[in-house]
């Protein structure tokens, strides 16, 4: 149980991280919201407030808001008129459109082949179905598709012609049929960012939070589906506990069981995810339950690999390098180096939450290389132009 003074540190801390943290749906806002449920998660499983698991989050969640602060802290301020005015531009528009026909034509082929994975029973066979082709159509899908669709919400604002939203929209049903359902929602994080950069988006705007319990809904609701004897209640109440406990429980029992019989080296990295779930489970049905994966957050594997020392230099790392990207965000006038920026930091987020680093130098920075580097080769002088 939690004391009334672990209460009010906790609350005081909490205060002065989101005083800190930008309004709206900004990197360091939505990164903190990330941290601070998983605290909340951890400090559930805990009970007690000063405990390592907790310390290291908190060390993590102070020196990465502080780093990105300081990184940032010469950019435009929102509201400034100068950056309101800033005009935004599409180069490579004709090569653009090729890749994003070139992926659909790809989506297409994926779903002929795998068929509709949305309401799969068999939620590992439905994810197996997704390295279908060594993993080439989950990487355009996931990534590749929303980072295109990113550089037409940077055009959106800029020409106010809704038609440009008809790719971000398409984007998160494409990812829909996949049955990865929660990269929906964080799908549509990334939209959310990229559209902050333009347009300050406030969480308790009305049509934001009407969106959010709508997703919300729907969500408990597919979860009720995946649970077919459930009532609404049970099915509300594992959401919120995927959200909150089952997101963090990896963290928790690396850090405070498996590594008091097991030395993890980057060789053990890959493998860390299965060899948790045997440690914990074996090979029971709880793995379905869990969405068939433990993750154990970016603190967590920055301790396992090197104690304290490694969770304060990947905290300094990490918010170094998003402050001073979100700063070149601001002053930046083309479409596809924002969409690109807002990507990196959008999977700062998603490490962040998962810490599996290997996989995220493997596909996300290889879906980001694959389609802003050939876009750039392909670039030729004939093919630049606006849109």
């Amino acid at each position: 149980m939690i004391e009334g003074f672990d209460f009010f540190i906790i609350l005081i801390l909490f205060l002065l991280i989101f005083k800190l943290s930008e309004k709206g749906f900004s990197y360091i806002f939505i990164s903190n919201l990330v941290l601070s449920v998983n605290f909340i998660g951890n400090l559930y499983l805990e009970e007690y407030f000063f405990t390592t698991t907790n310390l290291n989050f908190l060390i993590f969640i102070i020196l990465h808001l502080a780093f990105h602060v300081y990184f940032k802290k010469h950019s435009i301020v929102y509201g400034n008129s100068s950056y309101n005015k800033i005009k935004v531009r599409l180069r490579n528009g004709k090569v653009i459109w090729l890749y994003l026909i070139f992926f659909l034509m790809l989506v297409i082929f994926f779903f002929s082949q795998v068929g509709i994975m949305l309401f799969m029973d068999n939620l590992r066979e439905s994810r197996t179905l997704l390295k279908f082709g060594s993993g080439l159509f989950s990487r355009v899908i996931l990534h590749g598709i929303p980072i295109l669709a990113g550089i037409f919400i940077c055009i959106y604002f800029e020409r106010k012609n809704k038609y440009y939203l008809i790719i971000p929209a398409l984007s998160l049903l494409i990812i829909l049929l996949t049955g990865y359902r929660g990269f929906v929602i964080w799908t549509l994080l990334y939209f959310m960012m990229i559209s902050n950069r333009f347009k300050r988006i406030k969480i308790y705007n009305a049509k934001i939070g009407f969106a959010l319990l709508f997703i919300l809904s729907f969500s408990v609701f597919l979860t009720k589906q995946y649970f077919t004897n459930s009532t609404y209640e049970v099915a509300a109440s594992k959401f919120i506990e995927r959200v909150f406990i089952s997101n963090v429980y990896g963290y928790n029992i690396l850090l405070n069981n498996y590594m008091d019989t097991h030395n993890i080296g980057v060789t053990e990295v890959s493998d860390l995810p299965s060899d948790l779930f045997t440690y914990e489970f074996g090979s029971g049905g709880y793995l379905v339950d869990l969405g068939a994966e433990l993750t154990v957050t970016l603190p967590g594997m920055s301790y396992a690999l090197g104690g304290y020392l490694l969770t304060v230099l990947f905290a300094i790392f990490i918010g170094s390098i998003s402050g001073y990207l979100e700063r070149k965000n601001l002053n930046s006038t083309d479409a596809l180096h924002i969409a690109v920026r807002t990507f990196v930091l959008f999977s700062f987020i998603t490490l962040i939450n998962r810490g599996y680093i290997f996989n995220f130098l493997t596909i996300a920075m290889v879906s980001l290389v694959f389609v802003y580097v050939l876009i750039l080769v392909s670039s030729k002088k004939k093919f630049v132009h606006h849109v």
